[in-house]
């Protein structure tokens, strides 16, 4: 379980009986688990992913890894949140809350539907988040094809203009002003 690898864990479910069943899994983790390391501090909590707000985020308070795995409609509000947040941070419009939350280090996200993972991870790129791995896999590269998803190479593209307003359309600025 992901609480043997963390100090504190914050499980967040978009309906109180998720909750329920979250808090009476971890009761049952908890009595089997002689022998196995021990289980962090956690918490569950229910949360509308559709509806978060910077400051929903800051009062949930900060953690160093987020894992995100959300229904198929994605997690827009989720991460556009994070993004207005970290932007509030670089322009000075921050409270002193905000100025003391941390956004996480790493987001592991995990998605059943290609069309919403692109369209939140662009809103992970444009508040800085990178895949430090090298992904994604020729096989996903040819399943977003599939599916009508472009994958932008910054390599050869340069800068990349995207809106959340037209997701599909993506400028090159190489392609766009050569300038050799």
């Amino acid at each position: 379980p992901l609480a043997t690898q963390a100090r504190e864990v914050l499980g967040v479910e978009g309906a109180e009986s998720l909750v329920a069943r979250s808090r009476e899994n971890l009761k049952l983790n908890q009595a089997v688990a002689p022998g196995f390391p021990a289980l962090a501090a956690t918490q569950f909590v229910a949360r509308n992913l559709f509806e978060m707000t910077p400051e929903m985020l800051v009062a949930d308070g900060v953690a160093d890894k987020w894992l995100v795995d959300p229904p198929r409609e994605g997690a827009y509000a989720l991460v556009q949140a994070l993004a207005e947040l970290q932007q509030r941070k670089s322009d000075g419009r921050a409270t002193d809350a905000e100025r003391a939350w941390s956004a996480p280090l790493r987001i592991v996200y995990v998605s059943c539907n290609p069309a919403t993972l692109a369209r939140d991870a662009g809103v992970l790129v444009q508040a800085g988040y990178r895949n430090r791995f090298g992904h994604p896999a020729p096989s996903v590269v040819q399943r977003y094809a599939r599916h009508g998803i472009p994958v932008v190479n910054l390599v050869h593209c340069g800068a990349a203009v995207w809106r959340s307003d037209q997701p599909a359309a993506v400028a090159c600025e190489r392609q766009q002003s050569p300038r050799y």
